[in-house]
């Protein structure tokens, strides 16, 4: 003969039930964002493929103007998106562009040489293209987080000139070379 449950036993079930949910939600959550970051960071990947093609059918050039480089400028990138769908370009980590034209470009437009103030680009640039950031996803960071905080933990994802997907999770502005990669030699 079956007997039923008591209520004691019943809120036992119950407490053990919530308290695998709130051990295994920050789990799930973290794995949600890795997943994300990962689509970004493939997105990005796909940009800089793009970017090269775009660069072999403009007769490429070493470094210069973004023009000698035969790159296009911010507004071809995100109207024209080099055929590329405009899922592409969205950030897998929120509903803005995942394609800044990088912050404090100025005259370099998406290409962001991260340095102080407004140095020579063209003579400086092949020594730092491993800190030039074509592009890069901002939305991968809480709202609340001032990329241009140097005391705000923040997670860095970018595409630089040399071809790398940079991730950084580290504090520092975020505009700022030491940001991206270690000081150079």
């Amino acid at each position: 003969m079956r007997r039923a449950w008591t209520l004691v036993e019943l809120l036992c079930v119950i407490a053990i039930i919530t308290v695998l949910a709130a051990i295994s939600f920050p789990v799930f959550s973290q794995a949600r964002l890795a997943a994300k970051i990962t689509s970004s960071s493939n997105k990005l990947r796909q940009l800089y493929i793009a970017v090269k093609l775009y660069q072999a059918d403009s007769n490429e050039a070493s470094f210069g103007t973004l023009e000698q480089m035969g790159l296009p400028d911010a507004y071809y990138v995100m109207v024209n998106r080099f055929g590329l769908p405009n899922e592409v370009i969205l950030s897998s980590c929120g509903p803005h562009w995942s394609a800044q034209p990088a912050p404090g470009a100025g005259v370099h437009n998406f290409v962001y040489f991260p340095g102080e103030g407004d140095p020579p680009f063209p003579e400086q640039a092949a020594q730092w293209r491993d800190r030039l950031v074509m592009f890069f996803d901002q939305h991968c960071n809480a709202v609340d987080v001032d990329l241009r905080n140097r005391f705000h933990k923040k997670f860095g994802l970018g595409i630089l000139f040399g071809g790398n997907v940079v991730r950084r999770r580290k504090t520092g502005d975020m505009f700022k070379p030491e940001f991206w990669s270690d000081p150079s030699d």
